[in-house]
């Protein structure tokens, strides 16, 4: 049996999110929040046996929260689990690696550490600028939400893993201000890197020449 959905999502988002769910299952109850204040006002309203599905937001469901729950709550944002944390886009970019992607796992309140239930990568071509890569994604978490949609919109029952593991350090907000710290002193390629990865050029970075 279904229960009631609560969307976790920039408000902009939230309406054909809700739509693709109410296409899948025109009785669900689909609430929607973009705000912690928010979610846990819906929360109160629909009780315990409601699924959070949270959709690239920055918004974090601290454990008080997630223990109400009594039906798995799922996380779905960018970057593949050989890339776990805050940030993916840029140390994607900024450490170099090949590949890119979305995940969709199980919320815990320590950050990207659930079971995996869904993820798909894709190839980073040379010259991507991460404004380009953050469109990839993007369309990658769509196809991500319609394919934990098309289950959740009919079952409240733990989803089926995808038997994939979280990989490599779990990177954080002070490992980019450390970076940003460093900055100052960058040579020319890891100037033109960081530039790259952060979407915008550093005029105080000393380039050498």
């Amino acid at each position: 049996m279904y229960c009631p959905i609560l969307l976790l999502t920039d408000a902009d988002l939230a309406p054909s999110l809700r739509d693709h769910l109410f296409a899948e299952n025109d009785d669900l109850t689909v609430a929607c929040a973009d705000s912690l204040a928010a979610l846990e006002v819906c929360l109160d309203a629909l009780g315990p046996r409601t699924r959070i599905i949270s959709f690239l937001t920055e918004v974090l469901v601290p454990s008080r929260i997630l223990a109400r729950l009594d039906v798995e709550p799922i996380n779905i944002h960018p970057g593949p689990p050989e890339i776990p944390g805050a940030h993916p886009e840029f140390f994607a970019l900024w450490e170099g690696v090949h590949q890119f992607g979305v995940t969709a796992h199980v919320m815990t309140s320590e950050v990207d550490a659930g079971d995996i239930l869904y993820c798909r990568r894709f190839d980073i071509p040379g010259d991507l600028a991460r404004r380009d890569l953050g469109d990839m994604a993007f369309a990658e978490a769509v196809e991500a939400f319609r394919f934990i949609a098309e289950v959740c919109a009919h079952s409240a029952a733990p989803l089926k893993r995808a038997g994939v593991d979280w990989q490599g350090p779990r990177r954080r907000r002070c490992d980019l201000d450390q970076i940003l710290a460093n900055s100052e002193g960058f040579g020319r390629e890891e100037l033109a890197r960081f530039e790259r990865a952060s979407g915008a050029v550093v005029a105080h970075c000393k380039a050498a020449v």
